[in-house]
This record gives structure tokens, C-alpha cells and sequence, in this order.
């Protein structure tokens, strides 16, 4: 017979996903330019549990940044 996960084992994953989830976000909001307060309204937004990280990204706040590469051209909206 197999075991369930023990509450203990479930809280550590959870503690994971969470942790995962804000670093993602994180990681999201270098690519963009944003003013100091919406610097620190999305990083306050990130400490909400399992809902703040998706809010972060899926509202898109300030502009994304410029290639900090100079021979990647941005892709073209035409598929010609």
C-alpha cells in the first residue's frame, strides 16, 4: 500500500511552489521599467500568497525594457 504525502511533507511543497512562484515574478519585473513606487507596489503585491505573483505579471506594469543587446532586433508584427 503507498503512502500519502504526510501534512508535513505537503506544507514543505507548498512552501516551494509559493517561494517559486514569487521568483518568477521577480524575475518578470527586471525585464520591465517602472518608477520607484511601482517598484515597490509590485514587490509589496508579490508577498500576497499564491494570488500576488500572478497578479504581477498579468498586469503588465511599466514598459519592457530595451534589448540590452544591440544585434537582437525585435521581432516584426508582419509575417512577411
Amino acid at each position: 500500500m503507498v503512502m500519502p504525502l504526510s501534512p508535513e511533507t505537503m506544507r514543505i511543497l507548498l512552501a516551494a511552489c509559493i517561494v517559486a512562484m514569487a521568483l518568477l515574478a521577480i524575475l518578470y519585473l527586471r525585464r520591465r521599467e517602472l518608477s520607484t513606487p511601482e517598484h515597490i507596489a509590485c514587490g509589496l503585491l508579490i508577498l500576497l500568497p499564491l494570488l500576488g505573483p500572478f497578479l504581477v505579471i498579468l498586469l503588465h506594469p511599466g514598459a519592457p525594457r530595451q534589448a540590452s543587446y544591440p544585434w537582437v532586433k525585435p521581432r516584426s508584427s508582419s509575417n512577411t
